[in-house]
């Protein structure tokens, strides 16, 4: 059986490029510690089961996983959601397991890329490689 930190390194691959797009200068540091950060949440899904992971396609519709095996996009400018078909029937959802993280290759627009990893019938950690057809996984 895999633990939280097996998905570890898998995570922090997935979400290294995420962060470090621009060196610390002083531009982009908090100058006043003291001062409280006033931060906005908007709601935009809701009613979902748990998301492992999410990820931004070129044109700003957001893929996102769900535990329980399901790859959904949701659109940029509505936020309708569109579920997405094909992917491996072997998703294991027990215990840690299930559709787990996504990430949308850096060349997207030039290769069509998309990754995903999961967790298939006998405790297999997975990496899948695909391309979307419409709404389904090529």
């Amino acid at each position: 059986m895999l633990s939280i930190s097996s998905y570890l390194p898998v995570f922090l691959l997935t979400f290294s490029g995420l962060f470090c797009d621009k060196p610390a200068t002083g531009d982009n540091l908090i100058s006043e510690p003291d001062k409280p950060v006033i931060l906005t949440v908007d709601t935009v899904i809701n009613n979902r089961e748990i998301i492992w992971g999410m990820d931004f396609l070129p044109n700003g519709d957001l893929l996102f996983t769900e535990k329980k095996g399901k790859l959904t996009r949701a659109a940029k400018d509505s936020w309708q959601l569109t579920e997405i078909a094909g992917l491996p029937a072997d998703i294991d959802t027990k215990g840690q397991g299930g559709l787990l993280d996504i990430r949308v290759h850096p060349k997207y627009a030039q290769n069509g890329w998309i990754y995903c990893n999961y967790v298939s019938t006998g405790g297999w950690l997975n990496v899948i490689r695909f391309k979307l057809d419409g709404n389904t996984v090529n």
